[in-house]
């Protein structure tokens, strides 16, 4: 199953180049879901959500993927993992920086 969140943060299954609305499984996950948790509930609901949801798509309507605008897969990430590819920049940027300072 391949879950996305498009448009306007709706959730949906993709099965070939058609996106299956299932955002009131969304809608009720988020709901019991505590309000401090960290983390996307739906994807910490999986587990117990996936016949669920793969039913509620078999039975909706598909809108070809090209007519939606996908957003992040996950709606709220507990952390962030980034490659600094600008690093040799700033390593010459705080060098520069030091040999200013210490004129």
């Amino acid at each position: 199953m391949k879950l996305c969140r498009y448009d306007d943060d709706r959730l949906g299954v993709v099965r070939g180049d058609l996106v299956h609305d299932v955002t009131p499984a969304q809608t009720e996950i988020r709901a019991a879901a505590p309000y401090a948790m960290k983390g996307d509930a739906v994807i910490a609901a999986l587990p117990q959500w996936r016949a669920r949801i793969e039913e509620m798509a078999a039975k909706a309507p598909g809108r070809p993927v090209s007519e939606v605008r996908l957003l992040s897969p996950v709606a709220r990430p507990s952390k962030l993992v980034a490659a600094p590819t600008n690093y040799k920049a700033h390593i010459e940027e705080m060098a520069a920086r030091a040999a200013i300072s210490s004129i």
